[in-house]
């Protein structure tokens, strides 16, 4: 994930303490996520896909933030992730239209559900 954003977590994060245990990195599973996105301290509900992309062919694994309700340039900032849940699996879709269609039943569904 070069270039993208980085998301660490250890175990005891995940709630899972174990003294033996280390974990540089804690990369979740592909797929689409409800989140809160931290941006220069502000909190925003977020939809987050982690994975390849395969509507689009492609391997090569990103993260990719969608911050609702945002309109501002935050290129070369750092931002602070968190998923909040995890809302459906990474899909293949017939063709664009499709693919917007059912990201706007994800914004809608985040939206719900981060009250």
């Amino acid at each position: 994930m070069k270039n993208i954003c980085k998301l660490k977590a250890t175990l005891s994060d995940c709630g899972k303490v174990r003294e033996s245990t280390r974990i540089k990195k804690l990369i979740p599973k592909n797929g689409v996520y409800a989140s809160y996105v931290n941006v220069d301290g502000q909190k925003f509900k977020g939809a987050v896909n982690i994975g390849i992309k395969p509507t689009f062919e492609q391997l090569t694994p990103t993260v990719e933030v969608h911050i609702l309700n945002f309109n501002h340039d935050i290129y070369d900032k750092k931002i602070k992730l968190e998923l909040i849940t995890r809302i459906r699996d990474e899909i293949e879709f017939p063709n664009l239209e499709a693919l917007k269609n059912q990201i706007a039943t994800d914004i809608l569904h985040i939206q719900n559900l981060l009250t």
